[in-house]
């Protein structure tokens, strides 16, 4: 398609896409619509399968006792004494243990959502480490009590870190330049 063609054609798109009725949705939203069940029966759908707690030793024929009970032995797990089982009914996988329906959980109650905070810029006035973005997500931060440091003064150039670690990434970009391997 010649160039002449394909600049009238954008110019319409562009501008049926500018006489939409209304705007598509942002990404960048800081509260997005989520889904919220009244109670777990809602949110929970049997699948068909028990899980059978064994105890210590489930019975040696089991896959034989559950076909005879009209289901299919899934797997077993012997280590810790749970098996599970498919097309038996509430009563007939109690036969075997304590038993309790597999269930497919589409969402959970209880659950935290994170909203999206738009990051400020450098700071012209200095650098304070408690106050970046990210820094309430860094556990290790706290762990380690960086915050006393920094407000000792062990920060800046001039200072000498120590890592004691398994092993660290020289490479990484956070790094570079930084590690001195002696």
């Amino acid at each position: 398609m010649p160039k002449r063609r394909r600049f009238p054609i954008l110019l319409i798109a562009l501008a049926f896409a500018a006489c939409a009725d209304e705007p598509p949705p942002t990404a960048t939203s800081a509260e997005q619509e989520l889904p919220v069940f009244a109670d777990a029966e809602e949110a929970a759908t049997p699948t068909g399968q028990h899980l059978i707690k064994l105890g210590k030793k489930g019975p040696s024929n089991l896959a034989a006792a559950v076909a005879e009970a009209g289901g299919t032995l899934i797997r077993t797990h012997p280590q810790i004494g749970y098996a599970l089982v498919d097309g038996l009914t509430d009563e007939a996988a109690s036969a075997f243990g304590d038993a309790t329906r597999d269930m497919m959980v589409a969402w959970q109650d209880g659950t935290e959502a994170m909203g999206v905070e738009q990051a400020s810029g450098p700071s012209e006035a200095g650098h304070d480490p408690t106050t970046a973005f990210f820094y309430p997500f860094q556990w290790d931060m706290m762990q380690i009590n960086a915050a006393g440091a920094w407000a000792a003064g062990a920060s800046g150039e001039g200072v000498r870190v120590a890592i004691i670690d398994s092993g660290i990434d020289p490479f990484h970009a956070d790094l570079a330049g930084l590690v001195d391997a002696a």
